[in-house]
């Protein structure tokens, strides 16, 4: 399916250890990892 991702041990690090993340799990998997500025 062209919808996921197969994530590598890299990937798994910023998506809570999952192997596989659809396109529209990403912005809500990677929004803890970015620095909200003042």
């Amino acid at each position: 399916d062209k919808k996921v991702i197969v994530c590598d041990e890299k990937l798994k690090a910023l998506f809570a250890g999952r192997d596989r993340v659809g396109f529209l799990e990403i912005a809500k998997l990677l929004t803890p990892h970015f620095v909200k500025t003042p």
